[in-house]
């Protein structure tokens, strides 16, 4: 039965997504200039910062990606779902919630930051009960999770973003059924069960960006 919901959930989620505010390319740049500008200031910002803190990577990166415009998957790449890489994300400069979470993952995991501090995590947005994804980063040994959200330019601690309500996360390592409270996240198996997950890390391996 859980992997019967784990399934509807995966089916839901990938249908809607929140809009984050739009940011639109310079007017000084033709769209390829644009997005090569862009792939070129990911490379400054992940080699500049590697020995920064992470606190100080998350803010930068959440602050990098947030700029990108929310278009959806229908719009964008005319199907339902579609996970885009990093690289996609800032070629097309455009993107939906899986993507900012994905180009947030990848980034600091190539800046360093250590896989089982991160999780991408699909939550419910309260009271509206619309499906939405965030980035979640593990903070100190008390495992606070940190949320790093396209809807939000500050990143919060999840305790205070009562406006969300965890459903799952996943990483390199795993799923887990995720909950408020972290400790109580329950492992439920690999990421084979993330139906996309596979072809998008291949993808991003195949890209040698990050």
């Amino acid at each position: 039965m859980r992997y019967f919901q784990l399934a509807l959930l995966f089916i839901w989620f990938s249908i809607l997504c929140i809009p984050s505010i739009t940011f639109a390319a310079s007017s000084n740049y033709s769209s390829n200039e644009y997005a090569q500008a862009q792939l070129q200031s990911l490379k400054a910002l992940i080699e500049n910062n590697r020995e920064k803190s992470d606190w100080h990577k998350i803010n930068l990166v959440n602050q990098f990606f947030n700029r990108v415009a929310y278009v959806s998957d229908q719009q964008q790449w005319g199907v339902e779902d579609y996970w885009a890489s990093p690289v996609e994300f800032l070629q097309r400069n455009a993107g939906d919630c899986e993507d900012y979470s994905i180009a947030k993952y990848f980034t600091l995991r190539a800046m360093g930051v250590d896989t089982d501090r991160l999780r991408m995590t699909y939550v419910n947005t309260l009271p509206d009960q619309k499906p939405h994804m965030v980035l979640v980063y593990f903070e100190g040994v008390q495992r606070v999770p940190l949320v790093l959200d396209n809807l939000e330019q500050s990143i919060e601690p999840l305790t205070i973003r009562t406006d969300l309500d965890p459903v799952y996360s996943f990483n390199h390592k795993g799923l887990w059924l995720a909950h408020r409270n972290p400790r109580n996240d329950e492992f439920v198996g690999s990421t084979k069960q993330v139906g996309y997950w596979d072809t998008l890390a291949k993808k991003v391996s195949e890209e040698q960006l990050l």
